[in-house]
């Protein structure tokens, strides 16, 4: 006879089914769906100050039934806009103040952007959205079901990692601001909460509840209770009751690639105390982790922790004192995916996470191109690691041709104008009160059929992070050049260097004005490889004058001074990501500052001495 969880997911996958149905006739329909999203934001959002300001109820008298006539005119009246145009109106929304960008009380929360190419950016999050997402997940678990059934094995678990922030701020009215990836926490805290009233239902609501009837993640509830205080003590608890289930650990979530990274980094720095933990059941008292957690939280782990277990510690030790590719996957034998946000700049992080998991598991990225701003594109298998399409039961989506991208009003193409293989930076108006709101995120098509969604990469974002003279340097500009320069590199000198990570500044010194770039660079022939300098800066240099033109017309003027390279000592990124949540930063939403910002001299004094300059002027005679 079927088991409570057996009987509970065959019902769900007749949900997740009907979700999947639906949304393939979406995808079919997609460009008259997108239409119709603008229709339905605006009368959403008609009544609102900025939809006032906006006249949003005249432009939809005008339009009446004519959804291309909506279209049209939507173009013509209302401005492509920037954040500098909704800040004010954000700022007084979390002062108290209401039915500006969105109406009131439908503002669930305020979600914050991580900064990494600039400042952090606050916007509401429009309740209304919810039900988008919940048809989406439940078609994404459909998806999984069909290609890894395993994953819904009763044993198997999900090692889902999430540090919960120690502070917690709120508008005057009380709502959370923060990171998005709070819901990550909200879901499993709903989840407990429901287990724990699981026997006051019926059978039948048992069977048809919204969350599984047994818990599923590898780490008790309690361990996502954990406070994060600058040591990424969540992520070491979790872990540790995850290599508890070692064997049935079928996946590991994460909001991003690189905090996958960090699991493997916490590992790294703590296997040895990991080891005595499992071992003992009894971690000391002055542990740098545990003595962190609050005595009440802390005891409630202990006991969960028991029994001992000296066998599983003795397999860690065996595999940590030996590291060699793939040790990720001898820790987590069954392991078959990982799941997180990926895409664009984030993908150079997959090399090192294969060398650690080797080629059995399967990478995939998050359900949802998202952001702060809203979601902009739905995973288009839900497998995939980098390939979207556009989000059009959330937002109304446009395109901006690279011929446009400079200018301050550029001209905007509608979505089935696009064209396989251009770039195009991405515009949506949305639920959350953005009208024609310029990303800066540029996508490629790489598939399109007449009358479908077109399918897009996320490339880069256009966001200058290095700059003194007009030269504007992007992320992707000085990623492609020590991409291109680590392959050149190794071909030239016969070695393995993989890309770790990279930040960059600019500075200036006696009226010299020059960049520089902290990179991190690991050996995959066991650190045995002997880097040239000289050539690496070179190349870096030669391909950046390529990649810029303007940064090559600085350079051959003499106003630009040749790039600082500093190679940076392993784990000086992990060095900077702690100092970023001791300033205050959620774990969840340090991704590495790419341009270090001036007013945080810490970051910067943390690179510096962490890492060793090459000087290029050598190699001029």
């Amino acid at each position: 006879m079927a088991s409570v969880y057996e009987q509970w997911l065959n019902n769900r996958k007749m949900k997740w089914k009907q979700a999947h149905e639906h949304l393939l006739s979406v995808d079919k329909n997609g460009i008259n769906i997108n239409k119709n999203q603008l229709k339905d934001v605006l009368i959403q959002l008609k009544d609102t100050e900025l939809g006032k300001k906006h006249k949003l109820n005249e432009l939809l008298e005008q339009a009446k039934d004519d959804i291309d006539k909506l279209v049209d005119l939507f173009t013509v009246q209302i401005p492509v806009s920037s954040y500098d145009d909704i800040k004010d109106y954000v700022q007084r929304s979390i002062d108290g103040e209401v039915n500006l960008l969105v109406p009131k009380g439908a503002i669930a929360a305020y979600s914050v952007s991580s900064g990494t190419t600039g400042f952090s950016k606050h916007f509401p999050f429009n309740i209304n959205a919810l039900p988008s997402f919940m048809i989406h997940v439940a078609d994404q678990q459909y998806l999984l079901s069909e290609k890894f059934p395993s994953l819904f094995e009763e044993k198997a678990k999900r090692l889902l990692l999430y540090a919960k922030a120690g502070t917690r701020s709120q508008s005057t009215d009380g709502i959370y601001i923060g990171p998005g990836s709070m819901f990550y926490y909200r879901n499993t805290v709903a989840h407990a909460t429901y287990l724990k009233q699981l026997n006051e239902k019926s059978h039948s609501e048992v069977l048809n509840g919204d969350y599984p009837p047994i818990w599923r993640f590898a780490s008790p509830p309690d361990a996502y209770e954990v406070l994060d205080r600058g040591h990424l003590e969540p992520y070491y608890i979790q872990i540790l009751f995850a290599l508890k289930e070692r064997d049935n650990v079928r996946s590991i979530g994460a909001v991003f690639v690189s905090n996958l990274l960090q699991l493997f980094d916490v590992i790294q720095l703590n296997w040895r105390q990991m080891v005595h933990d499992l071992k003992t059941a009894k971690p000391a008292d002055d542990s740098p982790i545990w003595s962190n957690i609050s005595p009440a939280l802390r005891q409630t782990l202990i006991e969960k922790l028991q029994p001992p277990e000296p066998k599983l510690a003795d397999d860690i030790q065996e595999i940590m004192s030996d590291v060699q590719p793939g040790w990720g996957k001898r820790l987590f034998r069954e392991l078959i995916m990982t799941q997180s946000g990926s895409g664009g700049t984030l993908m150079h992080y997959y090399e090192k996470l294969s060398e650690i998991l080797g080629s059995d598991v399967h990478f995939c990225g998050d359900l949802f191109y998202i952001s702060s701003e809203g979601a902009l594109g739905t995973n288009a298998d839900h497998i995939s690691l980098n390939k979207f399409v556009n989000a059009v039961k959330f937002c109304y989506s446009e395109l901006i041709a690279e011929d446009q991208w400079d200018q301050t009003n550029p001209r905007c193409s509608p979505i089935e104008q696009a064209e396989i293989g251009k770039l195009y930076e991405l515009v949506i108006t949305n639920l959350n009160g953005l009208y024609r709101y310029r990303m800066t995120d540029v996508i490629k098509i790489v598939e399109y059929e007449t009358g479908q969604l077109p399918r897009f990469e996320l490339y880069f974002r256009r966001a200058t992070i290095l700059n003194h003279f007009t030269e504007k340097v992007t992320e992707q500009e000085v990623l492609d050049a020590v991409q291109r320069g680590i392959k050149e590199l190794n071909r030239q000198t016969k070695t393995n260097f993989i890309l770790v990570d990279f930040c960059a500044t600019s500075s200036h010194d006696n009226n010299l004005f020059y960049h520089t770039l902290f990179i991190e660079l690991k050996s995959l022939t066991n650190n045995n490889d002997r880097l040239d300098e000289i050539l690496f800066s070179t190349l870096i240099e030669t391909y950046l004058v390529e990649n810029n033109m303007y940064y090559g017309i600085y350079r051959q003027s003499a106003k630009l001074q040749p790039i600082q390279i500093r190679i940076c000592k392993t784990g000086a990124f992990l060095k900077l990501k702690s100092a970023q949540m001791l300033l205050g930063a959620h774990s969840e939403q340090v991704k590495i500052p790419r341009a270090i910002p001036k007013v945080l001299p810490m970051l910067l004094a943390i690179m510096t001495e962490n890492s060793t300059e090459i000087d290029i002027m050598k190699n001029t005679d």
